[in-house]
């Protein structure tokens, strides 16, 4: 009987394309591993006249990981089509969350994520913003929001007011802010749909401690020049842990094997 030949998974068995699955995945996973998805409970929007927002069609994500002083978010538009009429009313303008005592934001750069372009300015991931937004300690013009911390593209939710996270005052949202793949700016800059913070911390800290602490509490998301909010179901969704991570990878990796199969018996002919 033939012995059954043996798998191997290197670049010199599997195309290009099928090896490159195999990375991206293995690091796509990685990530969602390592990344917790904080859930809202408030929502904070402007109401009344003009471009008003909808409070039940907005929505987002905050996803956060920590690396000694640095604390990484990724803010995403997600809300629905109608959330506002065109212009800034469905424009994720700001968000806040509570530090644990001893902590605190110091500074920080903002940039466009991956994946994620301007709308209304030329822009692409990496573009810097950090001009463009700015934060505060404590938090305010967030609605009801009264953490420890907000951050925000509008010029009442940063302080000194306007002041961006370079140190002048430059600050002049919503503009800037992050709108969903199915929202309408208008004519207002803006991005769409994610935006990404690298938020310095006066001291380093364990990423699953913090980030439990900052799940925990209350977590805002704030839209256009908020003027009123209101609290929202438990927004989040639990992150797959290690295990199930593992299970995911090992399923992709079993998914690409009649190809590498192929791959291989190609070369017995």
């Amino acid at each position: 009987m033939n012995a059954r030949p043996e798998l191997n998974l290197s670049p010199s068995t599997l195309s290009r394309g099928v090896w490159l699955s195999v990375v991206v995945a293995a690091l796509g996973l990685t990530w969602a591993a390592r990344a917790t998805l904080i859930p809202y409970d408030i929502v904070a929007y402007q109401s009344g006249s003009g471009n008003i927002s909808n409070p039940a069609l907005l929505s987002g994500t905050l996803n956060m990981t920590v690396s000694g002083t640095t604390l990484t978010v990724l803010v995403q538009n997600t809300s629905a089509a109608g959330a506002a009429p065109a212009g800034s009313g469905a424009i994720l303008s700001g968000f806040g969350f509570d530090l644990p005592t001893g902590v605190a934001v110091t500074g920080g750069s903002v940039e466009i994520a991956n994946g994620s372009t301007g709308v209304n300015f030329a822009g692409g991931a990496g573009t810097d913003l950090s001009k463009q937004w700015g934060f505060s300690e404590p938090a305010k013009d967030l609605g009801s929001f009264s953490g420890t911390v907000g951050i925000g593209t509008v010029q009442g939710m940063v302080s000194p007011s306007g002041q961006d996270f370079t140190g002048t005052k430059s600050v002049q949202g919503p503009n800037y802010g992050a709108i969903s793949k199915l929202g309408d700016a208008g004519g207002v800059q803006a991005v769409q749909d994610t935006v990404q913070f690298h938020l310095t911390l006066s001291t380093a800290a364990s990423d699953s401690t913090l980030l439990n602490y900052i799940a925990a509490h209350d977590v805002v998301l704030a839209f256009s020049s908020p003027n009123t909010s209101e609290r929202v179901p438990n927004s989040g969704q639990p992150v797959p842990d290690a295990s199930t991570t593992a299970g995911l990878l090992a399923a992709s990796l079993l998914a690409l094997l009649p190809l590498s199969r192929a791959a291989t018996d190609k070369r017995k002919f």
